[in-house]
């Protein structure tokens, strides 16, 4: 449950309530659809407005709290838990990939072959990165995740 404003301040400026938002009660969302409303007005930096959107949600993620462990296998227990998979992080890379592809083509869908190499070059991106080192990503299990519900997702 949100919680309730710490202070009466509505300034009716979209933006600045949105950082008031962001900054009393932790809602990320009415900051995240206001750069979409700014990516509309201005076609020419829509797709860095849309990328810092992703961006803002993706720090909120990561600033929650992990969610205690689910008993079933292979979930990681929360946003928190999932950034330190590299399969997460490289399903994560490559939707935002296969969601420009889309908004660069005007496309619904994009072809299998296309798909594929956008999680190629995403398992291969996110395995030379530091931190999966250890444990490497893998393509069967970043198209696994990228089946399931966006949800379970980053």
């Amino acid at each position: 449950m949100p919680k309730a404003p710490t202070s009466p301040y509505v300034s009716g400026d979209s933006w600045t309530d949105a950082i008031m938002a962001l900054h009393e009660r932790g809602e990320v969302e009415p900051l995240a659809a206001n750069l979409g409303a700014m990516a509309e007005a201005a076609p020419q930096v829509a797709r860095q407005f849309h990328d810092l959107a992703r961006l803002l949600r993706l720090l909120h993620a990561g600033w929650r709290p992990p969610a205690a462990p689910k008993p079933s296998r292979g979930k990681p227990g929360g946003p928190w838990w999932r950034w330190q998979d590299p399969n997460y992080v490289a399903a994560w890379w490559a939707e935002a990939q296969i969601n420009n592809l889309k908004r660069e083509t005007s496309k619904q869908k994009i072809s299998a072959s296309k798909r594929e190499q956008i999680i190629g070059e995403s398992v291969a991106k996110i395995n030379s990165w530091h931190f999966a080192k250890t444990r490497k990503a893998k393509a069967d299990r970043v198209r696994e995740i990228l089946r399931t519900a966006k949800k379970h997702r980053l």
